[in-house]
């Protein structure tokens, strides 16, 4: 009987709203504080009460921004009498707000939306844009609970340095308080501030661009405006981290979160809301996490030019592979274009999903480098490519080059087989379940490959290509080497060269100069009369066992002879080893390997590529795509995308190859 009465009473908490006049719930405060300094103690009681958007007189409210945190619900509040659960993080953030806010009137995603029905949710989620961009304020109340930073030494910290913006002594302040060892203490503040879960969340991004106002609330003190905030994090970009050499770890945590912050300086142009592009959204956003993996789409409807029509609604009562695989064909229907199965190319966490079909929350835990591949491979993929497209435009295709089944399960199209993967090169990390030793050397289909594959050393000069791939891989740092480099190590160098992981605005045109050499070495080097596939099997592998691999690393570091301006390098094991470790390191960033077909042609694709994989251009897809025979031989699954590079590809024979239909599951 008491549960049908607290039945009852929810429900008439949250009596319909009206979409068609952007009803919404706002909050308010019955009692206020007993005492301030006891106000974490006191119960709260709110009272919940319907506004329209669209009624020019309704009462001006605020919204508020924090993270759900767990799905544990110990705490409760009174809502007309009506006692709701409540997360850790909202008990905490409803309290700072009673005992400093009480007067206003509040929108709380958790309170204000009936989570218990789920037309409501989709319908108040296409919605967050006009909200928060209504509200009067929005309260970005960061949890500081973890790690028991003190707020108001970070923020204070950040004012100091939104005044500095632009100015030369900035530096030189920075300088000085970086030589005080109280100000460390106030640096690692800021660490704990910019390391917080909040800026790892999609529905943060989406609240930071599309509020009008904003503020950081500090229960210490004055709250940091947005505007101020954003000052403070342009000093990251007019002074250099290696001008500044301090806080490099900082400097990569705010990356992401300026980088946010220029979405809303565009949403915001002349103060009206501009909705940005659906697809640079997503590449902005696959970084960040969602407890409901339908979020990643969800949280980005209401600010997105295209997303409406590209996403639909907001179904939650739709399965996410329902909702990922109807998203990838309303893409192509809108577009023309299969460009959004490149992000397909990842491990999943999603079951029951199309291989066609991106599992977008399966980028949160190691996205770096795929975020780094993904926005510039388009540009290092040559140009044959185009050849290809045209080749498949022109193919007699039947009703369509691309189409999907009617349970959206199955995606056919028109394609052109460009080679199957016979070798794999470079490292991957260990959680491709690889470990990083065996992921070194290339990988051989059988003893009759690896005999063709034999070269002798003096077959070609090692230090020359050596030189110039670890030239560019050291910044120009390397002195003078003599002594022969293992091709192992050539392989490791050739898998960072082709992709580097570092910033791309700092080392592209190194990247660039690194690929137009190893191309001129190439071309000059053709009367050697070796073929792309033998060069690459002795390039990445060798031929030599794990051991020997190992032995050959060791001799070369301890014989090596290095000269600097005419100066012997005394320990030149201590150094080549650094110039190693560091290629290791920039492969295990870009989770990618050398991939090399039967004809010789190379490329490089994820980190879970295997032999026997297939390379394939497909109709509307840019980009070669690199697909897995499925075990019935009835179609393939998506691998990821592949990378070919012209100066390896001279002689491909795909041009004489038929257009067919390809079908993938």
């Amino acid at each position: 009987m008491a549960d049908m009465k607290a039945e009852k009473r929810y429900k008439s908490l949250y009596t319909p709203l009206d979409s068609s006049k952007r009803e919404i719930r706002v909050l308010g405060f019955v009692n206020k504080p007993l005492e301030k300094k006891r106000e974490r103690e006191d119960p709260v009681s709110l009272t919940l009460s319907v506004v329209s958007l669209d009624d020019p007189g309704h009462p001006p409210f605020s919204a508020l921004s924090y993270v759900w945190g767990k799905p544990v619900h110990n705490n409760h509040v009174t809502v007309d009498e009506v006692q709701m659960a409540v997360t850790d993080n909202l008990h905490l953030a409803l309290h700072h707000l009673h005992g400093s806010r009480a007067e206003e009137n509040w929108w709380i995603d958790a309170l204000c939306i009936d989570q218990a029905n789920l037309d409501e949710r989709g319908s108040q989620v296409q919605m967050m844009s006009d909200i928060f961009g209504s509200a009067a304020i929005t309260v970005a109340h960061i949890d500081f609970s973890v790690f028991k930073p003190k707020p108001q030494v970070s923020m204070s910290l950040l004012t100091t340095m939104a005044k500095l913006r632009g100015k030369r002594e900035a530096l030189e302040w920075l300088t000085k308080v970086r030589r005080d060892p109280d100000f460390n203490a106030r640096w690692t503040e800021l660490y704990l501030l910019f390391e917080n879960v909040y800026w790892r969340r999609v529905w943060i991004l989406q609240e930071l661009i599309v509020s009008r106002n904003l503020e950081f609330f500090n229960p210490d003190g004055p709250c940091l405006d947005i505007t101020t905030f954003a000052q403070a994090l342009q000093i990251f970009e007019d002074i250099t981290p290696l001008k500044l050499k301090l806080g490099l770890h900082i400097s990569h945590q705010i990356r992401p979160i300026y980088e946010d912050l220029k979405f809303r300086a565009m949403y915001w142009e002349n103060r009206t809301p501009q909705p940005q592009g659906l697809r640079q959204m997503i590449m902005n956003s696959l970084r960040l996490q969602a407890t409901d993996p339908r979020d990643h789409l969800f949280a980005l409807l209401s600010f997105t030019e295209d997303g409406p029509e590209v996403i639909g609604r907001a179904a939650y009562e739709s399965a996410p592979s329902h909702v990922f695989a109807g998203f990838v064909q309303r893409y192509y229907h809108k577009y023309q274009s299969l460009e959004l199965i490149l992000l397909g190319g990842c491990k999943r966490k999603l079951i029951d999903l199309p291989s066609w079909a991106p599992d977008l929350s399966a980028y949160e835990t190691h996205v770096k480098g795929n975020i780094m591949i993904h926005e510039k491979i388009q540009e290092k993929n040559f140009p044959i490519t185009l050849v290809v497209q045209s080749l498949l435009l022109a193919a007699p295709f039947p009703s369509s080059p691309v189409s999907f089944s009617d349970d959206n399960r199955t995606l056919t199209v028109t394609s052109i087989q460009m080679g199957e993967i016979t070798g794999l090169g470079g490292y991957t990390k260990g959680s491709v379940a690889r470990t990083i030793d065996s992921a070194m050397g290339v990988r051989q289909l059988d003893s009759t490959h690896a005999k063709n594959s034999e070269l002798s050393s003096s077959s070609l000069d090692r230090n020359v290509l050596f030189e110039n791939l670890a030239q560019i891989l050291t910044l120009g740092s390397l002195p003078e080497i003599s002594g022969t480099i293992p091709p192992i190590l050539l392989g490791q160098a050739l898998t960072v060269l082709l992709h580097y992981a570092e910033e791309p605005h700092e080392y592209e045109k190194r990247r660039q100069l690194g690929v137009s050499t190893l191309s001129g070495w190439w071309d000059l080097n053709k009367d050697l009369s070796i073929d792309n596939k033998t060069l690459l099997s002795w390039l990445l592998g060798d031929n030599l066992t794990l051991e020997e691999r190992e032995d050959e690393l060791v001799r070369m570091f301890r014989t090596t002879v290095l000269e600097y301006e005419d100066t012997v390098i005394e320990d030149a094991f201590v150094f080549l080893k650094r110039v190693y470790l560091r290629i290791r390191f920039d492969t295990e960033m870009v989770q990618r390997v050398i991939v090399y077909t039967q004809d010789g042609e190379l490329g490089s694709g994820p980190a879970y590529c295997n032999l026997g994989d297939e390379i394939w251009m497909l109709y509307g897809c840019k980009i070669p795509m690199i697909l897995r025979p499925l075990p019935d031989m009835n179609g393939f699954e998506v691998v990821g995308e592949c990378v070919m590079y012209d100066f390896m590809v001279k002689e491909m024979p795909v041009l004489a190859r038929k257009p067919e239909r390809c079908t993938i599951r």
